[in-house]
């Protein structure tokens, strides 16, 4: 998203943000398959993070990257955490963020969490 012009990457956050619960959803299932929920406690992230990194494979064509199922669910975890970390913290929101420093910035027009004081 960080090379795609300004109303495209917007319009990419948008759909994320729209589509949130929808991915939460289906990373629910396989969760569920695991003996795992999606809970918001130390404990269930912990779990979910256990889960994730015992069961990541690598990508046939380079070993130092996850197959491309495994990024998914880990953007799906991501999401799922960010989700926690706002209800845990008032002030807290997702927002489309466009770094002055521009693709040189990791997280240039992505769905950031801001409000940090």
């Amino acid at each position: 998203m960080g090379e795609m012009p300004p109303a495209v990457a917007h319009r990419e956050y948008a759909h994320r943000m729209a589509t949130k619960e929808t991915r939460l959803g289906v990373l629910a299932a396989p969760a569920a398959a695991n003996g795992l929920r999606l809970g918001t406690t130390d404990e269930d992230l912990d779990a979910l993070e256990g889960w994730y990194l015992a069961e990541v494979e690598p990508d046939a064509e380079g070993p130092a990257r996850p197959r491309p199922l495994w990024i998914a669910v880990a953007y799906d975890l991501g999401l799922h955490i960010g989700d926690t970390i706002v209800a845990r913290a008032p002030g807290l929101s997702w927002t489309f963020y466009r770094s002055r420093a521009g693709v040189r910035d990791v997280s240039h027009q992505h769905p950031v969490i801001m409000g940090y004081a």
